[in-house]
């Protein structure tokens, strides 16, 4: 509240040197060069901004992993170009290279790949994979991978861009907002513009021009879609948490793997993260009865979901995604959150195993 109340005393409150100050610590957070890094107003504002500087369009195609927020669907479907959808893994919920390869044609462009529930995808195989098609780009929805390394290296840093989510419901949260990494630090400063109508932001009072009132419209740009002070102040003080916030997630992810296993299928994450960090955004199980127990669940005031529904029945396409498609009648996502005590997951637990027993 400190913060923002010097933030609000200032009686500058839009686009000004708190994001600046946001944007510096994320680029320091990610270990990048703060050139690289741009806000916006949230992270599907990114996705479409992504999917616009990289020129793709009508006549390419953008493999998209079913399981995935519409958001990069609709990205794609706005720039005139066709989504495809690929299958992922039945446990994890990440797409594989064996999935995204089967679907690559000469008209692929991008590939824009999910990180669910804050787990990365096995970015060396991907990696690899993409080196055999030089010409594809990777932009990494990282929304719910705040704090999620693959070998080491930040996930949405390993493709051509990388998007975070700040919005309501995130680790992170300013009420909404969003980041992006840009590898090519001139399409960085090209969003930068597209990001505010097209024009340079040295216009207004905080311009040293002598006429300052004055602008140049420098490219085609999109609806102002930038991060404000407010936001960022939020942002600054939420990131010095982020690491406590991942601790609890974790705690209560180890909570949830003790309590539950044996009754239902679980993630298995340890095995199949290996060495690498997780951000802990979802924690979810598997089971036939899912339906039922969901029902159960709420019965007895503990609210449960499913993220996300797979796109290529939301869509309509036709397309058989085997994997998606069971996973998506199996999945439970349980309450994850750091408001959660060690006795809220006991009872979430305790209730659980209940139905099953009953």
């Amino acid at each position: 509240m400190k913060n923002i109340k010097q933030i609000l005393d200032t009686g500058w409150i839009g686009k000004g040197p708190k994001v600046t100050e946001f944007e510096a610590a994320w680029a320091k957070h990610l270990g990048c060069d703060p050139a690289c890094v741009v806000s916006t107003s949230s992270c599907t504002v990114a996705l479409f901004t992504a999917v616009k500087l990289l020129d793709i369009g009508p006549g390419d195609e953008v493999i998209i992993p079913t399981i995935h927020f519409v958001g990069a669907a609709q990205a794609v479907l706005s720039a005139g170009a066709t989504q495809v959808f690929c299958d992922v893994d039945s446990r994890t919920l990440n797409t594989t290279a064996a999935y995204i390869m089967d679907r690559i044609t000469s008209k692929t462009r991008a590939i824009i790949l999910n990180h669910y529930g804050g787990v990365s995808c096995l970015m060396d195989e991907i990696m690899l994979l993409l080196e055999q098609w030089p010409g594809i780009y990777l932009i990494e929805d990282a929304a719910c991978a705040p704090a999620s390394t693959y070998n080491g290296q930040a996930v949405g840093m390993f493709g051509d861009i990388g998007c975070w989510s700040f919005d309501a419901m995130k680790i992170i949260s300013t009420g909404d907002g969003g980041m992006m990494y840009i590898l090519d630090r001139e399409l960085a400063d090209i969003a930068r513009k597209q990001l505010y109508l097209g024009t340079s932001e040295g216009s207004g009072l905080t311009s040293d021009k002598a006429r300052w009132w004055e602008f140049e419209v420098e490219i085609e740009g999109a609806r102002r879609s930038v991060m404000n002070d407010i936001a960022a102040g939020v942002g600054l003080e939420q990131l010095k948490k982020l690491d406590d916030f991942i601790d609890r997630r974790l705690e209560i992810w180890a909570q949830y793997h003790k309590m539950l296993g044996g009754i239902v299928r679980l993630p298995d994450i340890g095995d199949l993260l290996g060495g690498n960090f997780p951000s802990a955004y979802f924690y979810w199980i598997q089971t036939p009865r899912r339906d039922e127990l969901a029902r159960y669940l709420k019965d007895n005031l503990i609210y449960t979901t499913f993220r996300y529904y797979p796109l290529h029945l939301a869509y309509k396409t036709g397309d058989y995604l085997p994997n998606a498609e069971k996973a998506a009648r199996e999945t439970l996502l349980l309450p994850l959150h750091c408001g959660l005590s060690d006795e809220d997951v006991e009872y979430i637990c305790e209730k659980a195993r209940a139905f099953f027993d009953g």
